[in-house]
Formats: structure tokens, sequence, C-alpha cells
């Protein structure tokens, strides 16, 4: 390792990053379809003000740029992800050994800006290696489904716009229906539904429990929706996902985990199509403590349909 090192990137690494690489790994496909990354612009972007922070590390040879690695803040979230790596060094073995280097010291940075997690969404299980080996683990599985029109369910479920006083029973419905393991993983609460800029989202209630719950995210690429559903009301996921996608012009992508399976095999019933999938990673930055939970938290908890259990790699 005699002359490599790993830096940060800085203005003058411009014209050498503009190069194209030997192997670009975009993360995040369903943020691709509603951000592209655009590698110059996000190394340039890294001197503008904003409210995201995020790290672009280069690693550095004798002979010039050899590999980077970007990762920035979630909003609302402890969390980092992992965002870009890209390499310009041939062999994939090679390749592999600098991106886990990279990954390392982007947990270091991300952990030197008090996040908890790392996560990554990784389309290319062929580059998995250098992520088990910089201590990522699976913990979940996406299905990102594309629709191209069709004929949609009439039905009119008594869904309403989502507002802050609803933001509680989608997170109750959420723990209802995730595993503990993925629940762990992820630390969202109950702020982490606020709809943000440009986004429309819609609540399904009953007895002020929230039954369903959808979001709508559009991009330069189509539009996305994320569903949740207690499975007690499965039957009605046709007329729900056809509220969402009136007025909408193709394409449409729907974003299931894996332990929504059920719910697969109706979206394809009403049109949709498997268009990727990604496993969901994560590199715990601190040893979470456990913490007792209330009575009143317990109770106020509700019974839905069941559940599958913990995922494991490759079905969560």
């Amino acid at each position: 390792m005699t002359g490599k090192r790993i830096r940060p990137a800085s203005p003058l690494d411009l014209l050498p990053f503009s190069l194209p690489p030997q192997v670009a790994l975009r993360l995040n496909m369903v943020q691709q379809l509603l951000c592209p990354h655009r590698p110059w612009w996000e190394l340039l972007s890294t001197w503008l003000p904003s409210t995201d922070v995020q790290s672009i590390l280069l690693y550095q040879g004798e002979q010039g740029l050899l590999a980077c690695g970007q990762a920035g803040s979630l909003f609302e979230l402890s969390s980092w992800e992992v965002r870009y790596l890209a390499a310009w060094e041939a062999g994939i073995a090679t390749i592999h050994q600098l991106w886990e280097d990279l990954l390392l010291a982007l947990g270091q940075e991300a952990g030197r800006h008090r996040a908890l997690r790392l996560l990554a969404a990784l389309p290319d299980e062929t580059h998995l290696e250098p992520f088990v080996g910089a201590g990522f683990a699976a913990y979940s599985q996406e299905t990102i489904l594309s629709w191209s029109g069709g004929q949609l369910d009439r039905a009119n479920p008594d869904l309403q716009p989502l507002t802050a006083q609803h933001l509680w029973a989608v997170q109750q419905l959420y723990q209802a229906l995730t595993p503990p393991r993925v629940q762990q993983t992820e630390g969202r609460d109950s702020q982490s539904w606020q709809l943000q800029r440009g986004e429309e989202g819609w609540v399904w209630l009953q007895d002020e429990a929230a039954l369903a719950y959808l979001r709508l995210q559009q991009g330069p690429h189509g539009v996305v929706l994320r569903l949740l559903l207690d499975p007690a009301y499965y039957y009605d996921a046709p007329a729900v996902l056809a509220y969402g996608l009136r007025g909408l012009q193709p394409p449409v992508y729907l974003v299931l985990r894996g332990y929504q399976g059920d719910l697969i095999g109706i979206a394809r019933r009403l049109g949709f199509q498997p268009w990727g999938q990604q496993v969901l990673l994560c590199k715990h930055l601190a040893v979470p403590s456990k913490q007792a939970q209330s009575l009143s938290a317990r109770t106020a908890e509700r019974q839905l349909g069941t559940v599958p259990g913990t995922p494991s790699i490759g079905r969560a």
C-alpha cells in the first residue's frame, strides 16, 4: 500500500474526477429514479450550502486517482447512506479491496458526524464482497415493480391526505408490520413519515388506527409509490393502489419489502411487473442500548394479520 492513501475530495479533483471510471456503482435504484446521481455535480455540491451532510473520499495512488466513495446523511434519521462507488483501476479483486477500505473510511466519517448507522441499498450483489468485508450485514430486500398502465379498480377506499396528526398512527402501523430486526436497524420514529417537498401521502384510518399508508414521490424518471397495509385488508390492496395511480402517467414504480411478499402477487394482478431488486445493508456505528418498553407503549400496539418473522438474506 506504499504511496496509497485515502483523503477527502477537494476542488482540485474536479478534472480527474470527470474522467470515466473503469467501474461505477450507483446505489439505491429507487433514489436513482427520483434524483439520478451525477458524480461531477455531487463533487461540486460538496462546497455549496446544503442541509445534506456528505463526504466524498478519494483513494489516491502514486500515478493518480484509484477509487472514490460517497456517503451522506438521511433526512431526520441518525443514519448515513452509501451513494456511489467508483474505481479507475482494473481487476475485480483490486477494485473490491479499494472499495472495502473506502467503506471503512466512510463509516468513520459518518461516525464523526454522530451517525449511528451506515446504510446501503445494493442493486448488484456482484459487489457484495467489499460491503461484507467492511462490516455490513443484510437486513432486508426491496422489490421494485413497474406499472405501464392498465384498467384500475374503481373502488374508493376512505383514504385521506396525510397530516401531522396521522404520523403516530402510521408509526404504529409500521411497527406492527415490520420485523423487529428491521425496525432496530432503521431506527424510524413518527416524524420520519412526514412528507417532504413535492411528495403526496394518504392514510386509511379506522377508529384512529391506520390500516394503510400510501406515499407518492415524483422524479425525472417516473413516480414512486410506497405502501404499508394491514394484512387483514389485503383484499382492498387493488383499490388502495388504484387510488394512488389515479391520474398518473406511466412509468410508475411500486417499492415493496421482502416481508410484504403477498402484496407483490396482488400488485402483479393489477398490472405491475418486476423491474428490479436490491439488498438492504447496514453497518452499525454504535451499539444500540436495550430499553424496557413502557406499558403504555405496549398496550398501544395493535394486533394485525399474520406478520412474517425476522428476515434473512434473500427474503426479508
